[in-house]
């Protein structure tokens, strides 16, 4: 395998990472990711959605924790 062909593919792939990072940071769209009943991702829209300042404040936080007292006994 040329090197050249593998380090072309792993530019390619860093650059469209970074495309969609720019696009769901910039959504006006409330985007949450969660793994094992976390989240382990959540953007400015979301936050603010939430009543946060940062993102980051949801970021480790179970699922449920967000949820209305009303919502969680159903």
């Amino acid at each position: 395998l040329d090197v050249s062909e593998l380090r072309e593919a792993e530019q390619a792939l860093l650059e469209t990472k970074a495309q969609y990072q720019t696009i769901v940071e910039a959504s006006p769209t409330a985007i949450l990711v969660a793994r094992d009943g976390r989240y382990t991702y959540a953007n400015a829209a979301a936050a603010e959605m939430l009543g946060c300042e940062d993102p980051r404040e949801l970021v480790g936080k179970p699922l449920a924790a967000l949820l209305r007292e009303e919502d969680a006994e159903e």
